[in-house]
């Protein structure tokens, strides 16, 4: 990575500014992958999941320890309560 392309603090605010703003998709499209891939859930079902209105209410609690723990770890919880993200 050149100099010119690293990312300027301004960039990187941005950035986590939007990602906040738009309830953190990039974190949710990792989640989607685990189920998908480890998982093997359908791509609907992932996606359904993923974008469920109760883990973005859980990834907004605390967006800073969500994404510490990881997608795996969401994907596994999802799993876990299923009732709690289909509804």
């Amino acid at each position: 990575m050149s100099k010119k392309d690293e990312p300027t603090d301004e960039k990187v605010k941005k950035f986590l500014k939007k990602e906040e703003e738009e309830d953190f998709p990039q974190f949710r499209r990792a989640i989607f992958n685990e189920l998908k891939d480890s998982f093997e859930y359908s791509e609907e079902r992932a996606r359904r999941l993923s974008n469920s209105s109760e883990l973005i209410r859980r990834i907004n609690e605390d967006p800073i320890w969500a994404q510490r723990m990881g997608p795996e770890y969401w994907a596994k919880a999802i799993i876990k309560n299923i009732n709690f993200f289909e509804s």
